[in-house]
């Protein structure tokens, strides 16, 4: 029992994984017990420490994440010239060949000297399903201008009867063609439906969109086509 001239308190046994203050002295994280009370830590010079730590890997992944984003945001079409087919911005857009479903067989680079809307879809995904009829407006609309749309339907996830019949039911006139073996999915990296490519008459790609468009998207995306190859 301590003296009235021993001003130290009790020695209290604390669990040693408790981590808050203890009740009894308000002091925080015993260590070890010894024949003069529990030592304790500083939990300010803790906190400082770890938030110290913590504070240099922010500020390092900070650093790598705005490197990236200067990397990604780069113009590669300005330094390759369009010359690396990849599919993103500025770069020229992969070549493919799939046929209709009458048999005819189209390439993308068969079209080169065109402004293209190469569309990914499937008759069971609603927003492919919306966009559709603003694709054949714009596509009468502009079809004079040499402007063209290639609906690349996902054959390996949908039917194709169902596709067929859901462009018959919109009279639709643009060209579909069936990627029965993903193949075309995978080099575009479509993991998204539907996925649109705006393609210019030099065959590189000016824009991405994932998801559906609206009409007054379409066409402002199409105005920005037309006016490179014009």
């Amino acid at each position: 029992r301590p003296t009235d001239g021993d001003l130290r308190a009790p020695s209290v046994v604390s669990d040693p994984l408790y981590p808050f203050p203890n009740p009894l002295t308000g002091r925080s994280f015993p260590f070890t017990l010894t024949s003069h009370g529990p030592q304790y830590c500083d939990v300010s010079q803790v906190s400082t420490q770890m938030s110290n730590r913590w504070g240099m890997i922010s500020l390092t992944i900070l650093l790598l994440s705005a490197g990236w984003i200067v990397f990604s945001r780069a113009e590669p079409g300005a330094t390759t010239g369009g010359a690396i087919p990849a599919p993103r911005a500025g770069f020229l857009a992969p070549d493919f060949e799939l046929t209709s479903a009458s048999g005819e067989t189209l390439r993308l680079s068969d079209l080169r000297g065109r402004p293209v809307l190469l569309n990914f879809w499937a008759s069971w995904c609603p927003p492919c399903r919306e966009e559709m009829p603003a694709f054949e407006q714009a596509y009468r609309q502009h079809q004079d201008d040499g402007f063209v749309i290639l609906a690349v339907n996902a054959a390996y996830s949908d039917s194709p009867a169902k596709a067929l019949a859901f462009s018959e039911s919109l009279d639709l006139t643009f060209p579909i063609v069936f990627d029965y073996d993903g193949s075309v999915a995978g080099l575009y990296r479509t993991h998204s439906l539907p996925s649109s490519f705006f393609i210019d008459a030099g065959g590189v790609i000016q824009d991405v969109v994932i998801g559906g468009m609206p009409a007054a998207l379409i066409e402002a995306r199409l105005q920005e086509l037309l006016e490179e190859g014009s």
